[in-house]
């Protein structure tokens, strides 16, 4: 009972990827410590927690939490935190450590901080936050995006789920032009000029400012960096980081599922290049089997990039490898 990608050791977990030892749980992300329980919405990283709800980064023990960044070792029952380490019962507060009943920073009694609590939560209800689209933020959401002091299209967020500037605008998020920091530095060297082996490069090239070969923005290579390379015995890159960063994740599968239909058509795939070993329990006739996956048919290439991959389905898959 599992949908997703890169799920391990895992039970009744929907719609989610690279995650171990998970259960119960929808809509997770980069869980690469085990167990978690009860989990919605939830990035990065787990090791035994349990009912963690619109958060990211978090951990270690960690239990019922919400709408949290990067709070984690033991907390309990914290809500709209950043940055705080092994706290319980706090509402809205920031770099906290081994703290109980604060809320926005400052301590209560356990009684006073449960009637305030609910004070908040009912004002966050009657009088909710309205970004400038309308949309509407009652208790119970992640903060709003547009407050964040980054562009949608500088955040992991645009590798994800990449949108044009139009969309990002249109849903309200904020935007930052990018392409204007490519005039900012002059290139001293094009790319293509550098050497091919790492053997003729000498170290004088940490003080050249480099065209990336990709984008036409400008990069430079460190000290430490170079000594890397000579020493491993690698050329020199004619990418800038970003683009060797972006080419390394579009090897990836995005995290989205999509139906697709399986490509056996019988005695061969629908593109004719695998020819099956045994007959399948359709015969000669096209598997009728559909399923969600994550390959698309506009991003299914095998390694050398030079031909699709082929995604049967789990009975057909099976009947070719056992």
């Amino acid at each position: 009972k599992v949908t997703g990608d890169n799920i391990y050791n895992s039970k009744n977990v929907k719609d989610s990827y690279i995650v171990k030892g998970a259960e119960d749980s929808k809509f997770c992300q980069y869980i690469t410590s085990k167990p978690i329980t009860e989990c919605y919405d939830y990035t990065e990283w787990g090791n035994n927690a349990s009912l963690i709800y619109e958060s990211v980064n978090s951990g270690e023990g960690t239990t019922n939490s919400k709408f949290n960044s990067q709070s984690w070792s033991n907390c309990r029952n914290i809500e709209y935190t950043t940055l705080c380490l092994n706290v319980s019962d706090i509402f809205g507060c920031i770099s906290l450590l081994n703290k109980q009943f604060y809320i926005l920073n400052k301590e209560y009694s356990e009684t006073e901080y449960k009637e305030l609590k609910d004070k908040i939560i009912k004002q966050m209800m009657d009088m909710p936050y309205k970004d400038k689209t309308g949309r509407v933020y009652k208790y119970g959401e992640f903060f709003p995006a547009e407050i964040s002091p980054y562009g949608y299209n500088e955040t992991t967020a645009q590798e994800y789920f990449p949108l044009s500037e139009q969309e990002i605008k249109k849903n309200g998020y904020n935007y930052v032009d990018i392409d204007k920091y490519k005039g900012k530095y002059s290139p001293t060297i094009k790319a293509s000029e550098l050497p091919d082996h790492i053997k003729d490069a000498n170290e004088s090239i940490v003080k050249e400012i480099i065209e990336c070969l990709e984008c036409k923005k400008a990069y430079k290579l460190i000290k430490q960096e170079f000594d890397f390379y000579k020493k491993q015995n690698i050329a020199l890159p004619r990418e800038c980081s970003e683009c060797r960063y972006l080419r390394r994740f579009k090897q990836k599968n995005f995290y989205t599922l999509s139906k697709q239909k399986c490509m056996c058509a019988g005695l061969t795939s629908d593109n004719k290049i695998y020819k099956n070993t045994v007959e399948h329990f359709h015969k000669n006739e096209h598997c009728p089997n559909e399923f969600q996956t994550t390959y698309f048919k506009e991003t299914r290439f095998s390694i050398s990039q030079e031909k699709e991959n082929l995604v049967y389905c789990e009975e057909c898959y099976l009947s070719e490898v056992v």
